[in-house]
C-alpha cells in the first residue's frame, strides 16, 4: 500500500523568493548600517514567500 503524505512540498519559487530576500536584507541592513531596516525587508520578504507558495500550490 502506498500512503501519500499529508505535508505538501514548498514551492521551488518560494525557495528563491526567500532566498533573495535574504539575501537583500543582509544587504540593506550593510548599506544602511540599520539592522532594523534588514530585519523588516526580511520579513516582508518571508511573508512573499510563503505567499507564493500559497498560490502556486496545485
Amino acid at each position: 500500500m502506498s500512503e501519500k503524505s499529508s505535508r505538501k512540498a514548498v514551492h521551488p519559487n518560494a525557495i528563491t523568493v526567500a532566498i533573495m530576500g535574504a539575501f537583500l536584507s543582509v544587504f540593506i541592513a550593510g548599506r544602511n548600517q540599520s539592522v532594523i531596516a534588514g530585519e523588516i525587508f526580511l520579513a516582508l520578504a518571508l511573508i512573499g514567500a510563503f505567499a507564493v507558495n500559497h498560490f502556486r500550490q496545485d
